[in-house]
Protein backbone atom coordinates (compact mmCIF):
# COMPACT_ATOMS: atom_id res chain seq x y z
CA UNK A 1 0.00 0.00 0.00
CA UNK A 2 2.28 2.76 1.29
CA UNK A 3 5.99 2.62 0.89
CA UNK A 4 8.16 4.58 3.32
CA UNK A 5 11.72 5.11 2.29
CA UNK A 6 14.55 5.65 4.77
CA UNK A 7 15.16 9.14 3.37
CA UNK A 8 11.62 10.19 4.32
CA UNK A 9 11.87 9.18 8.01
CA UNK A 10 13.14 12.58 9.36
CA UNK A 11 10.45 14.40 7.41
CA UNK A 12 7.71 12.01 8.50
CA UNK A 13 6.72 14.07 11.55
CA UNK A 14 8.04 17.47 10.42
CA UNK A 15 10.71 19.61 12.00
CA UNK A 16 10.78 21.04 15.48
CA UNK A 17 10.66 24.84 15.56
CA UNK A 18 10.41 27.21 18.52
CA UNK A 19 6.99 28.78 19.09
CA UNK A 20 6.39 32.26 17.68
CA UNK A 21 6.85 35.21 19.98
CA UNK A 22 9.65 36.56 22.13
CA UNK A 23 12.23 34.13 23.39
CA UNK A 24 13.23 34.66 26.99
CA UNK A 25 16.87 33.64 26.78
CA UNK A 26 17.75 36.19 29.46
CA UNK A 27 15.75 35.36 32.62
CA UNK A 28 16.04 38.94 33.92
CA UNK A 29 14.17 40.22 30.87
CA UNK A 30 11.52 37.54 31.40
CA UNK A 31 11.11 38.52 35.05
CA UNK A 32 10.82 42.17 34.07
CA UNK A 33 8.11 41.30 31.58
CA UNK A 34 6.19 39.40 34.26
CA UNK A 35 6.47 42.32 36.70
CA UNK A 36 5.24 44.81 34.07
CA UNK A 37 2.33 42.47 33.26
CA UNK A 38 1.48 42.29 36.97
CA UNK A 39 1.45 46.08 37.28
CA UNK A 40 -0.78 46.45 34.23
CA UNK A 41 -3.07 43.70 35.50
CA UNK A 42 -3.42 45.34 38.91
CA UNK A 43 -4.33 48.65 37.27
CA UNK A 44 -6.99 46.90 35.18
CA UNK A 45 -8.43 45.10 38.22
CA UNK A 46 -8.49 48.31 40.28
CA UNK A 47 -10.36 50.16 37.53
CA UNK A 48 -12.93 47.37 37.23
CA UNK A 49 -13.33 47.22 41.02
CA UNK A 50 -13.73 51.01 41.15
CA UNK A 51 -16.45 50.95 38.48
CA UNK A 52 -18.32 48.15 40.25
CA UNK A 53 -18.20 50.01 43.58
CA UNK A 54 -19.36 53.27 41.98
CA UNK A 55 -22.26 51.57 40.20
CA UNK A 56 -23.20 49.76 43.41
CA UNK A 57 -23.11 53.06 45.33
CA UNK A 58 -25.23 54.80 42.70
CA UNK A 59 -27.79 51.98 42.78
CA UNK A 60 -27.89 52.17 46.59
CA UNK A 61 -28.38 55.94 46.32
CA UNK A 62 -31.25 55.53 43.84
CA UNK A 63 -32.89 52.76 45.89
CA UNK A 64 -32.53 54.61 49.20
CA UNK A 65 -35.91 56.25 48.77
CA UNK A 66 -34.85 59.24 50.84
CA UNK A 67 -34.00 57.21 53.96
CA UNK A 68 -31.03 58.87 55.62
CA UNK A 69 -29.41 55.60 56.75
CA UNK A 70 -29.42 54.05 53.27
CA UNK A 71 -28.34 57.35 51.75
CA UNK A 72 -25.36 57.62 54.10
CA UNK A 73 -24.32 54.03 53.28
CA UNK A 74 -24.44 54.83 49.56
CA UNK A 75 -22.45 58.03 50.09
CA UNK A 76 -19.90 56.11 52.17
CA UNK A 77 -19.54 53.47 49.43
CA UNK A 78 -18.93 56.15 46.79
CA UNK A 79 -16.41 57.91 49.04
CA UNK A 80 -14.56 54.67 49.77
CA UNK A 81 -14.44 53.80 46.05
CA UNK A 82 -12.95 57.19 45.18
CA UNK A 83 -10.44 57.07 48.05
CA UNK A 84 -9.37 53.53 47.12
CA UNK A 85 -8.90 54.52 43.49
CA UNK A 86 -6.82 57.56 44.45
CA UNK A 87 -4.78 55.53 46.96
CA UNK A 88 -4.04 52.89 44.32
CA UNK A 89 -2.63 55.42 41.90
CA UNK A 90 -0.65 57.14 44.65
CA UNK A 91 0.93 53.77 45.50
CA UNK A 92 1.68 53.17 41.82
CA UNK A 93 3.31 56.60 41.58
CA UNK A 94 5.40 55.92 44.68
CA UNK A 95 6.45 52.56 43.24
CA UNK A 96 7.60 54.20 40.00
CA UNK A 97 9.47 56.98 41.82
CA UNK A 98 11.20 54.59 44.22
CA UNK A 99 12.17 52.00 41.60
CA UNK A 100 13.22 54.46 38.88
CA UNK A 101 14.61 57.52 40.63
CA UNK A 102 15.92 56.11 43.91
CA UNK A 103 16.90 52.51 43.14
CA UNK A 104 17.42 52.81 39.38
CA UNK A 105 15.72 49.47 38.73
CA UNK A 106 13.17 50.78 36.21
CA UNK A 107 14.47 52.80 33.27
CA UNK A 108 13.00 54.08 30.02
CA UNK A 109 14.65 53.03 26.78
CA UNK A 110 14.88 55.08 23.56
CA UNK A 111 11.40 53.91 22.50
CA UNK A 112 9.83 55.20 25.73
CA UNK A 113 9.12 51.72 27.11
CA UNK A 114 9.89 50.82 30.71
CA UNK A 115 12.71 48.31 31.20
CA UNK A 116 13.31 46.61 34.54
CA UNK A 117 17.01 46.06 35.23
CA UNK A 118 17.42 43.87 38.28
CA UNK A 119 20.80 43.95 40.04
CA UNK A 120 22.89 40.78 39.71
CA UNK A 121 25.88 39.49 41.60
CA UNK A 122 29.01 39.59 39.45
CA UNK A 123 27.40 41.41 36.55
CA UNK A 124 26.39 44.88 35.39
Amino acid sequence: MFTVFAADIPDLFGTVAPPPGPSFINPVIGLGTIIIFGIQGSIFVSIIFFLVQVLWGVLDWINSGGESEKLSKARQRLTNAALGFIAGFIMLGLYVVITSEILGVMQKNADGQWIIKLPRIGGP
